[in-house]
């Protein structure tokens, strides 16, 4: 009786953990990579239209994080449109995907970009090219939107004039 019990208790422990250890849940697959890639060009090109609203929307989760060189951190929906709206005029952007890759529901983008800023009336514009991470997170709908995103300029800043004191 013992042994039948032990060899039960084996058994059903073996059983809770093939259960517990069972499908991981969603892969990331080609399909994923592929959509990834569709909702950045959509993205870009709602962008050249100015619909502030419309990219965040697009592009963004509704509690995105945004992490712009030589500024403060960017949190929800509203500040990122509010930042759309201020960011300089550029014309030309371009995001390469270096790599795209992930698990389950979430997925990174290691890319480039380049553009050109306009600056103020009479300066040539300045061309700027750098590097960005984006962690995306599969929506509830299948699709995949932007939840972190970090971006910051090859270009060394600009120097400093010598402050007096």
């Amino acid at each position: 009786m013992r042994k039948t019990t032990s060899l039960l208790a084996v058994a059903s422990l073996g059983l809770l953990i093939t259960s517990c250890a069972g499908e991981a849940g969603p892969t990331f697959t080609e399909a994923d990579r592929a959509a990834i890639e569709a909702a950045t060009e959509e993205a870009m090109a709602i962008n050249t239209t100015s619909d502030h609203t419309a990219y965040v929307d697009h592009y963004y989760t509704p509690d995105a994080v945004v992490m712009p060189p030589n500024g403060e951190v960017i949190r929800g929906r509203e500040a990122l449109i509010a930042f759309n709206e201020a960011f300089p005029p550029y014309e030309d952007l371009q995001f390469t995907h270096v790599e795209v890759d992930g698990a389950g529901d979430m997925a990174y983008v290691y890319g480039i970009y380049t553009m050109v800023m306009a600056t103020s009336e009479g300066a040539e514009p300045v061309e700027d090219h750098g590097k960005y991470i984006e962690i995306w997170k599969r929506q509830p709908d299948g699709s995949w939107k932007v939840a972190l995103d970090i971006f910051n300029s090859d270009l060394p800043l600009p120097e400093m004039a010598p402050q007096e004191g």
